[in-house]
């Protein structure tokens, strides 16, 4: 198509980019030809890439679609000229930052303060935080800055993302670096055996136990040597996990309140026929633990250092990361120090007794902060430096490590929240936010990638159909809570399959591949058959003892592979071979691919299938076969909390399109979020639509000043029919496109405009097109008077339902339609008919606050739509 050229102002800096339906500066139908002004519209300079000699920015990005300015590349094309269509498809560059991302990046935090950053799943927490470091660095280039992740996978991850200049660690090796450079060996735990035999615990436990003495043959000897080697394990145990829940805590020393629970009994539930056993004292665990710690610091000790217990070390050295370590053995202990000093390149520190240089930090940006312990957080976030928390509350699933709620309970400076997530739409961020109602905090997802996506509900084949249609060409991801559930799932496909055979599969975690693989099982499935089993270093006869051994170590790769063999038994090998025989390498290559929730945290897919085997907070009505949820004072508990947790962690990795089980369907049921059809009204739409609407709402009114524009010049050849009038789209519920971010007089505004346009009298009379009007069409039962009626009567009703109410039913008697309803009271609530009465009376009270002589005024605030909740 060919048309003027545009008249640019010098010097604006303008791109022109591609938006159908989208607002339009006043000044643009004159700067372009009328068949073009509702495709195209102007962009400031500072929002688009901008250079000399481009054509048209092409802006069919879905990120556009929303209205969300973003930056495109421009069209280098000679053949495209002024008020052409720009050529496609071009690749749109990176996303521009959110405001609430640039509210984090922006933020002027000062050294020893501190920032919470609440980010939900899908919200560009590692974007903000590389932005941020890029704007610290343009700031002041000389800063030093630390950003703190939590395993090795995301340090890589960053250090490919981050500058140069910034300094990417993970807490362990950050406090390993600071606190333990000895050569003492390092491990992960400390084992059993090693606490029997240095604190001798076979003796005491002989003492109470009395098994040896009870024996009165050599076989039962044996059997009893080996019961009191189990029992004194047993004991070694709970010291351990004294030790364990003291390194995560932020304590000095060893308390009563870091004894392991088990350990609290007051005497052992397994009891001799004809010994009573008298308890241990707490304090003899909290002793052993507090020994235990003492020489794990100790290089000449016997007991090796561990990862947590290095980490403890540094917690209690009170660190300053602003001032870095000497590193030299001794100078600590003379009392040496490192002080600040200046030189050409900046600002440094140097040790007081051996001369060794270093640089500290000035911010500290720490990553995944909601799963730090305790000791982390009193070790990294009371420092001088500027630090930044960063995580999500609702993911916190390490729990049973040590994990604690000191992120959000932390006293900061401000606390900023990154709510919007590009990662789904609305339809996902509808089912996840059901899952967070259930969640302590009033955190909203709100989905903001263009693609609705969607639910595919158990239950409903056809509307599954349908919607699979549109779902991505690659693999299918099957996110489950267990490892033996990953195995369900494909029990379950081998059942849905109409063959024997499976679709191809494989672990997205390379690490579980032993999961499917016989050999895995097969010394437990002897035991299983009365055979000897030996794991760990400890000896087992029975299933039962083994199963009392997961329980007690809190093993749960044992206790998943204990689940798998009592569920498959003697047919576990033939399942597993069945199922090996469709597994590929690589995931991406296979038509399924399998992954459990922890491993799941931080991808994302776009296709994925919810396991059947979550834990969710809901229970069987007695004698009535009906599920409830369970009471509130039960939801709140940690337990039922981190597995609300686990489920938001997996419902938030899709992308496009989330299957949910039928277990999760019957959850969201009960929260109220079972599949309804969605209405087709906008004004039955949330705020998060309002831009859609608007830009909808404008590109009718570009659409109709064109026409009039059309109407007035004397060359036209336009004849005004039902065809080549612009109707306005909205739908017959909203035709107007209203929605909720329009104030009441906004409302008023465009419904009487609309009525003294589309009435089908003042229409007819209007001196501008009514000679361009058919005879024919003047008539009534015309197609344009019919199509004028309708139009009427869907402004009508509309204004009906936008004027006189705010919500869908009495505050009261909750009963009435809207179109009963009014603004009657001095809250601004919405009453029916009945209780709207009390306006006549004298002396009348408000049913809502029963003040007297209140007046009774409509709401001169923000307009809401009729669909908006009652306060």
């Amino acid at each position: 198509m060919d048309g003027p050229p545009i008249a640019m102002p010098p010097g604006a800096g303008f791109s022109v980019l591609q938006l159908r339906d989208r607002a339009i500066p006043a000044a643009v139908p004159d700067m372009l030809p009328r068949h073009q002004a509702e495709f195209w519209s102007f962009l400031p300079r500072n929002d688009h890439i901008i250079r000399p000699g481009s054509g048209w920015s092409h802006a069919l990005c879905p990120e556009a679609a929303r209205g969300v300015l973003m930056p495109v590349e421009p069209v280098e094309d000679d053949g495209v000229g002024p008020g052409e269509h720009a050529p496609g498809p071009l690749v749109p560059s990176k996303r521009v930052l959110s405001w609430e991302q640039k509210a984090v990046v922006h933020y002027p935090l000062a050294k020893g303060s501190k920032l919470r950053v609440s980010a939900v799943a899908g919200a560009g927490k590692t974007t903000t935080c590389v932005k941020l470091a890029e704007r610290i660095l343009k700031d002041s280039p000389d800063t030093k800055i630390l950003y703190v992740v939590f395993n090795e996978k995301a340090k890589e991850e960053a250090v490919a993302r981050f500058p140069a200049q910034v300094a990417v660690k993970t807490s362990h090796a950050l406090s390993r670096s600071w606190a333990w450079r000895c050569p003492k060996h390092v491990e992960k735990g400390i084992k059993l055996d090693e606490v029997v035999e240095h604190f001798e615990l076979l003796n005491p436990t002989e003492e109470r136990w009395g098994l040896l003495a009870s024996a009165d043959s050599s076989a039962a000897k044996r059997k009893a040597k080996r019961e009191l080697q189990k029992r004194a394990r047993t004991e070694a145990r709970f010291v351990v996990k004294t030790l364990e829940n003291f390194l995560w805590s932020d304590a000095e020393k060893v308390q009563d309140e870091h004894i392991f629970w088990k350990a609290r009994v007051a005497a052992t539930s397994k009891k001799q026929a004809t010994f009573e056993v008298p308890p241990l004292a707490p304090e003899f665990y909290r002793q052993k633990a507090q020994r235990i710690y003492d020489q794990m610091q100790d290089e000449e000790a016997p007991f090796p250092q561990t990862h947590d217990g290095y980490m403890k070390r540094f917690q209690l050295m009170r660190p300053d990361l602003g001032a870095p370590p000497c590193g030299t053995p001794g100078c600590a202990e003379r009392g040496a120090a490192m002080r600040p000093r200046s030189g050409r390149f900046g600002r440094f520190w140097k040790c007081q007794g051996c001369g060794a240089t270093g640089s500290g930090y000035d911010v500290v940006i720490i990553d995944e902060a909601q799963d730090f312990t305790p000791c982390q957080a009193a070790a990294f976030w009371q420092q001088d430096a500027a630090v930044y928390l960063v995580g999500d509350a609702r993911q916190r699933i390490y729990r049973w490590r040590g994990a604690s709620e000191d992120f959000e309970r932390c006293s900061v400076e401000k606390e900023l929240t990154l709510c919007e997530t590009w990662r789904f739409g609305p339809a996902i961020a509808e089912v996840t936010n059901a899952v967070l109602s259930c969640c302590s905090g009033d955190q909203t997802v709100i989905g903001r990638n263009p693609d609705p996506g969607a639910v595919l509900w158990p239950g409903r084949p056809g509307a599954q159909a349908g919607e699979e249609s549109r779902a991505p060409k690659g693999p299918k991801v099957i996110i489950t809570r267990s490892n033996k559930g990953m195995l369900d799932e494909l029990q379950d496909q081998i059942a849905e399959s109409e063959s024997e055979s499976l679709p191809t599969w494989a672990f997205i975690d390379e690490k579980m591949a032993s999961l499917s693989r016989p050999k895995t099982y097969e010394t437990f499935l002897k035991l299983k058959q009365g055979e000897p089993l030996t794991y760990h270093g400890e000896e087992f006869d029975t299933w039962e003892e083994l199963k009392q051994y997961a329980e007690d170590e809190g093993d749960t790769q044992l206790a998943n592979k204990i689940e798998v063999i009592e569920k498959w038994g003697a047919r576990l090998p033939d399942f597993l071979a069945q199922i090996e025989a469709s597994r590929v390498e690589s995931w991406k290559e296979a038509d399924l691919g399998l992954i459990t929730a922890h491993k799941a945290k931080g991808l994302e897919f776009a296709y994925v299938i919810l396991g059947s085997d979550f834990k969710l907070p809901m229970e069987e009505e007695a004698n009535f076969g009906n599920w409830k949820l369970l009471p509130e004072y039960r939801l709140r508990r940690p337990h039922w909390q981190e597995e609300l947790n686990v489920l938001y962690v997996a419902i938030s990795r899709a992308q496009r399109f989330l299957r949910l089980s039928v277990e999760a369907a019957q959850f969201l049921a009960l929260l109220g979020q079972q599949p309804r059809p969605r209405r087709t009204s906008s004004a039955a739409k949330s705020s998060e639509d309002g831009a859609e609407l608007a830009a909808l709402r404008a590109g009718d009114e570009v659409r109709w000043a064109n026409f009039e524009r059309e109407a007035l010049r004397k060359d036209s050849e336009l004849v005004v029919q039902e065809e080549t009038v612009p109707w306005p789209r909205g739908g017959d519920e909203n035709v107007l496109s209203l929605h909720e971010d329009l104030t009441q007089e906004e409302v008023q505004r465009l419904l009487q405009q609309a009525l003294l346009r589309f009435h089908p009298d003042k229409f007819s009379a209007n001196p501008k097109w009514r000679a361009r009007i058919p005879q024919r069409q003047l008539e009534a039962g015309s197609r344009l008077q019919q199509r004028l009626a309708l139009t009427t009567r869907a402004i009508l009703q509309l204004k009906r339902d936008w004027t006189a109410q705010e919500g869908e039913e009495c505050v009261i008697c909750y009963e009435f339609p809207r179109r009963s309803l009014r603004l009657t009271t001095c809250c601004g609530q919405v009453l029916c008919r009945p209780h709207a009465k009390n306006l006549a009376r004298p002396a009348a009270s408000c049913p809502m606050c029963r003040a007297q002589r209140y007046v009774a005024t409509p709401h001169r605030g923000r307009s809401r739509s009729p669909r908006r909740a009652i306060a």
